[in-house]
């Protein structure tokens, strides 16, 4: 039988989440609604006693900076390809795996910034939005940074074993499902069930849409990043905090992501020199 987590506050009865700021698990009379997730009362009010005007810590500013560079370099290939989608951008900054093979290891990271169309750029940012900012209110700028690289480079190396290696792929999505894919671990150790919050159903629509489209989405990429997403979730999140304080834990992410980015490049190599 699966266990449930019981409020703090309130022992008899069921918790619904966990509060944002401190992790305790809270029943619905003790949640506060906040511009990311929930506080308990506690936190509320200690939050109320501060006298010093200072930015929440769960306002999502890395979330919106990734959005943002995502968007300017959306609009930069279009200028720079005269067309809507632009492709002529992919020839120069996509993350195919020929071109990174013969030297050009910048494509790496470049490639997940670039984007099929606006309906493409709007799809991938409301996953980024959505994921991105419930995790850098429990991660931080640095952690939520530290994540998405892991993640990008987790779909990158994705491309390049289970892609196409003369392909053209673009797009964040990697990133993307490596949030998805963290926030799976975090609610699992919260003992949030994932079939309730939706989260679970969520994945699975993902994966369905996926395969369906697999002529079209980069398969390689998806899994890559959300494979990468889970492993630093189990570092992040799964890690006892009295053994790993949360700045030792984002580094190690963070020295994941710089062997991952060589790891990529390495076997782009390694696949090209296979063909």
């Amino acid at each position: 039988m699966e266990s449930t987590a019981t409020c703090t506050r309130h022992p008899d009865r069921a918790a619904a989440v966990a509060c944002q700021r401190c992790d305790r698990p809270i029943c619905p009379s003790c949640m506060t609604s906040a511009s990311v997730g929930f506080h308990c009362p506690d936190c509320l009010r200690s939050g109320a006693q501060r006298t010093l005007p200072v930015r929440r810590a769960d306002d999502p500013i890395a979330t919106k900076v990734i959005i943002g560079l995502n968007v300017v370099a959306f609009v930069a290939s279009v200028i720079y390809s005269a067309n809507l989608r632009g492709v002529e951008a992919w020839y120069v900054f996509a993350d195919d795996t020929a071109s990174v093979a013969a030297g050009e290891w910048w494509r790496v990271i470049t490639g997940a910034f670039l984007h099929d169309g606006p309906f493409h750029l709007a799809m991938n940012m409301l996953f980024i939005w959505v994921f991105g900012s419930a995790l850098e209110a429990r991660l931080g700028k640095v952690g939520l940074v530290a994540l998405y690289m892991a993640g990008l480079l987790g779909g990158a190396l994705g491309v390049v074993w289970l892609s196409n290696p003369l392909g053209v792929p673009v797009g964040a999505s990697g990133a993307g499902f490596a949030l998805m894919g963290a926030l799976v671990v975090l609610q699992i150790t919260q003992g949030v069930n994932l079939w309730s919050s939706g989260l679970g159903g969520l994945v699975l629509l993902n994966v369905v849409v996926t395969l369906a489209f697999r002529g079209s989405i980069s398969v390689g990429g998806q899994l890559g990043g959300f494979v990468a997403g889970v492993v630093a979730g189990v570092v992040l999140f799964a890690a006892p905090r009295s053994q790993l304080p949360r700045s030792a834990r984002v580094a190690i992410v963070g020295a994941g992501a710089v062997f991952l980015f060589g790891l990529t490049i390495a076997s782009a190599s390694a696949r090209m020199g296979a063909i």
